[in-house]
């Protein structure tokens, strides 16, 4: 899932040992901290899926939103006083950088990095080391803004897996710029290539499939770049295009087309799916910005 490991350990941990009134608590004090999950739709799905024994794997930078609710548990876990005295601090900082700042993050803040550098020095455990690297790491990515390290590092944490979800059936759920085949819709090669390619390697396929709609207020034209596609769209009923047959045309000339998103999209998924009218889902909790 597109969201950090920490963040999903942590959520799935709550919901496997909280109360619901104690779950509802949880969530309505971290909001925006537990990124997609915020929404209620997505949680619920997610609960569902964890109470049939899925595996879930988190494999994304941490959020800025994230840092309280990071900082909350490692000082819970920690054996280092001194260390349970900064993540605390930390804690606070960020809640009052929250209500004075709405241009900026607690996370790039220079108390923030003094913070780091003093935890850095302290004899952590390998777990607490590792949850505040990647940390840093986001950070860094957030402030550079370099689209292909961050694709780097999604990668990077995928493959970490590798042993335990090779040869298994697999879903990835992530937003549509990162799952085509061949090269992405950023012009990186991105998640969807690293996994098509594994799986291809282990004789195996992977379907791809892209979801596209319409949201309140928009229409058609605002999802002008799938036109060739919508122009078909007669009524509130779903629709799927196999691009299959059109992926083939393209490699044997038959069909030219000019827009390179729309190719890549083409070459990328197996099938585009159309939903006319997109349900929006409530979020629980604060948002913190």
């Amino acid at each position: 899932m597109e969201i950090d490991p920490y963040t999903i350990n942590t959520i799935s941990t709550k919901i496997k040992s909280l109360s619901p009134a104690e779950l509802d608590k949880f969530r309505n004090e971290n909001g925006s901290a537990l990124s997609f999950l915020q929404g209620e739709a997505e949680f619920d799905l997610y609960k569902n899926i964890l109470q049939q024994n899925i595996k879930i794997y988190g494999a994304e930078q941490i959020s800025l939103f994230s840092d309280q609710l990071l900082f909350s548990e490692l000082s819970k876990k920690s054996k280092n006083n001194k260390a349970i005295e900064i993540y605390k601090q930390m804690i606070a900082n960020s809640a009052a950088y929250d209500t004075k700042h709405n241009t900026t993050f607690y996370l790039f803040s220079d108390d923030c990095q003094a913070k780091l550098d003093a935890l850095s020095a302290l004899n952590l455990s390998a777990n607490e080391k590792e949850q505040l690297e990647a940390l840093q790491l986001s950070k860094e990515l957030y402030l550079n803004r370099i689209h292909p390290l961050r694709i780097q590092y999604l990668k990077h944490l995928i493959l970490e897996k590798l042993p335990e979800w090779k040869d298994k059936k697999n879903l990835f759920k992530y937003g549509a710029n990162h799952m085509p085949k061949g090269e992405s819709l950023m012009e990186v090669f991105d998640i969807g290539n690293l996994v098509s390619n594994i799986e291809e390697a282990n004789y195996r396929n992977s379907l791809h499939i892209m979801i596209i709609g319409k949201g309140e207020g928009e229409t058609l034209a605002d999802l002008d770049e799938y036109k060739p596609f919508l122009t078909v769209v007669k009524d509130d009923n779903w629709y799927t295009y196999d691009l299959r047959p059109l992926k083939q045309a393209i490699s044997k000339k038959k069909l030219k087309v000019e827009d390179l998103t729309l190719e890549r999209i083409i070459k990328g998924y197996d099938y585009l799916v159309f939903i006319p009218e997109l349900t929006k889902t409530p979020k629980t909790g604060k948002q913190n910005h």
